[in-house]
């Protein structure tokens, strides 16, 4: 389940990568003409010299903090519950300190992982609510995330529903064979 969830949540990030870069030229439509080479430089041009050194951009940015959650994450799921309760209150105390996009979809993350001992399907779904939706890798996750969690609140709600009918029906049952019984006549 867990393994599920990291593939999804890891294909929808990587469609938001595929969704940055330009569109693929749709069939039918003819190609553009290449252009032309060069001419050739008249003198070879002096050495140039190097560029300073650019700073990731955001989206860059977010799809590494994106797959390390992810990792975080899968990492998390195999530790044994105290272990999982320490990296709670880590997390929790770090999004205390700073209320971070980051910080918040690692805590919802962690509240959101299926058989966890520190799973909270309702803290998930207020922590990465927020963040869900829109543009960039860390929204793209939390927006999958918070819709398995929504999906797993509702199947569970509807497997509760069904539990109950079924022990109403039990207990119906149940009264006619009681009735049935006290309806019979004894043998002398």
């Amino acid at each position: 389940m867990v393994r599920r969830l990291v593939v999804l949540i890891a294909l929808a990030a990587a469609s938001c990568a595929q969704m940055e870069q330009a569109p693929a030229p749709v069939r039918g439509e003819p190609a553009p003409a290449p252009a032309p080479p060069p001419a050739p430089a008249p003198a070879p041009a002096p050495a140039p010299t190097p560029a300073p050194a650019i700073a990731p951009s955001a989206e860059a940015e977010e799809s590494r903090q994106a797959a390390e959650l992810l990792a975080g994450a899968q990492r998390v799921a195999q530790l044994g519950p105290d272990d999982q309760r320490k990296e709670l209150g880590t997390a929790t105390q770090a999004f205390s300190r700073d209320r971070t996009n980051y910080n918040r979809v690692k805590l919802g993350l962690l509240y959101a992982l299926p058989g966890a001992a520190i799973q909270d399907d309702a803290r998930a779904l207020s922590l990465l609510e927020p963040v869900a939706g829109g543009a960039g890798a860390l929204k793209a996750l939390a927006g999958v995330v918070h819709a398995q969690v929504a999906e797993r609140v509702k199947v569970q709600k509807r497997a509760d529903q069904y539990r109950e009918q079924l022990d109403q029906l039990r207990a119906v049952e149940r009264s006619i064979i009681e009735r049935g019984q006290q309806s019979q006549p004894k043998k002398p």
